[in-house]
């Protein structure tokens, strides 16, 4: 508690006065902390929107809305499927920034499975072996 409101509710005690505490009811609690959530999430969308614009470059909007998708899907434990999105991503891009992000992102996502180095070595090897065969 505040050292303020301490000394204030002394203050006033020490006098003689009285002291109301209200209470609110639990619904109006529940109401107040959904709304909370909402708006922290509104917030959170606002400065997701506003880093998005701050990046200009449509590609690296595009590797930072892959980023926040791979952290869905990792959160919920579905690596499988942030591996797919970068599968698809590489299938529907021939931008070398992209792809070479792509890569490395699958790579990274397949080391973190138990024990999955190999599949790991693989993506890069293959990302190493494409950015190789654009810079001939």
């Amino acid at each position: 508690m505040n050292k303020l409101v301490v000394l204030t509710l002394s203050a006033a005690l020490a006098l003689g006065g009285s002291i109301a505490i209200a209470t609110v009811p639990t619904g109006t609690l529940l109401a107040g902390a959904s709304a909370d959530s909402s708006v922290r999430g509104e917030r959170l969308q606002a400065r997701m929107q506003a880093r998005m614009a701050a990046l200009g470059d449509p590609a690296r909007v595009a590797m930072a809305q892959m980023r926040w998708i791979e952290r869905i899907y990792l959160k919920q434990n579905q690596p499988d499927a942030a591996q797919a999105m970068y599968r698809d991503v590489l299938k529907r891009t021939n931008d070398p920034t992209l792809r070479n992000f792509a890569n490395a992102r699958l790579a990274r996502v397949a080391a973190w499975q138990p024990r999955d180095l190999g599949a790991a070595l693989a993506e890069l090897k293959r990302g190493l072996d494409e950015s190789l065969a654009q810079v001939r």
